[in-house]
């Protein structure tokens, strides 16, 4: 606001200017002098920011305006009315009243040549004070607008941290109660069993030459106990090791969700047969594959959307990685799908590549 009022100012100035080198020149001195003034006074207002000293300085400003256009030049008065708006503004939120005070100055010019130029000016200025005041507001409030969204952003961001942070402590406190199980279930089934294997052992021992046939009983109870520790162990491991289809598919699947957050890409999996058929070689043959396939795509297609399929047949397993990009006419097998090719076909697969409707690149392996 403060500069649409002081380009306002600069502008009526340069036209008081004019208007008194076109006239009779007359009390140069004071004319500059005044001036002087008048600029130091508007200035300091601006640049002091206690409001009572803004009022003083604008009082000032007004009161040489009105001095300099009783006994130095009457074109001092045009611009009065730009500091008696704003001096009126700091008292009143109704624009309508800033007219009647902009009217008591010009009753110093009434009958003079000045005063339909000083209603002009003066119209044109409230005009200017109204569109800049109107624009301050309007600012302020994005302003304001700004901060709420900024704090609320970082509410946001805390309670996500927050909720990082309770995600990690319910991961690590799963793990941990997880891992107080097997520790559990060790000790009460095969500890248990070995402390009571030890013991029958040592007095198979020490019976052995008196009486060895209850020491070979000892001994083959505790062969009993000892196999049955085992499965007991056996059971365990069965129970915590996830299964082999469910590391694969999880696997690619944070494969896809890694390459689109960091990328923009967007990816999808689908799948449909029998995946626990699928070895663990084979796994690894397409995981590597997928991610080969999409470093091409990122590379060479230009897509938007990439789309994984795994289907495993009666006799086959097919995964396609399929992009919607430009393709290619011509297929070059450089060292990325040489590599596919010597992975697929070391675990008696075949690759196929097709670039005529995007790019597609097919594992085929057996079952």
């Amino acid at each position: 606001m403060e500069n649409w009022m002081i380009g306002t100012r600069l502008i009526i100035l340069l036209y008081c200017v004019l208007c008194y080198f076109q006239g009779n020149m007359e009390n140069t001195a004071m004319v500059v002098l005044f001036m002087l003034i008048y600029i130091s006074a508007v200035t300091s207002a601006y640049i002091f920011k206690k409001a009572v000293l803004k009022r003083c300085l604008r009082i000032l400003s007004i009161a040489v305006l009105v001095y300099s256009a009783l006994y130095v030049q009457q074109l001092y008065i045009l611009l009065i009315s730009a500091d008696i708006y704003e001096l009126a503004a700091d008292f009143t939120a109704d624009w309508r009243a800033l007219p009647v005070f902009a009217v008591l100055p010009g009753l110093i010019i009434s009958g003079s040549g000045l005063i339909m130029e000083y209603i002009a000016v003066s119209l044109l200025v409230l005009l200017v004070f109204l569109i800049a005041q109107t624009h301050a507001k309007t600012v302020e409030k994005l302003r304001k607008a700004n901060e709420d969204l900024r704090d609320r952003i970082e509410d946001l961001a805390g309670k996500l941290n927050a909720g990082s942070e309770y995600e990690a402590h319910l991961r690590y406190l799963s793990q941990i109660e997880e891992r107080n199980s097997i520790a559990q279930s060790i000790h009460d089934k095969v500890g248990h069993t070995l402390a009571g294997s030890i013991i029958q052992l040592e007095a198979a021992g020490m019976i052995m030459e008196k009486d060895s046939a209850k020491a070979g009983e000892l001994i083959r109870n505790v062969t009993g106990n000892l196999k049955e520790g085992m499965e007991s162990i056996r059971s365990t491991l069965r129970t915590i090791k996830p299964a082999s289809e469910q590391l694969g598919i999880n696997r690619l699947k944070l494969i896809l969700e890694e390459f689109t957050l960091n990328n923009s890409i967007e990816t999808s999996l689908s799948f449909d047969g029998r995946l626990d058929v699928i070895t663990h070689v084979q796994w690894r043959i397409m995981t590597d594959n997928v991610k080969e396939a999409l470093t091409n795509a990122l590379k060479y297609s230009s897509a938007t959307l990439i789309e994984v399929r795994l289907e495993v047949m009666n006799k086959l397993i097919k995964l396609e990685v399929k992009d919607n990009g430009k393709g290619a006419s011509e297929i070059v097998n450089g060292m990325g799908l040489s590599g596919m090719e010597e992975r697929t076909g070391s675990a008696g697969g075949k690759l196929i590549v097709d670039g005529t409707a995007g790019f597609s690149v097919i594992t085929l392996l057996p079952v």
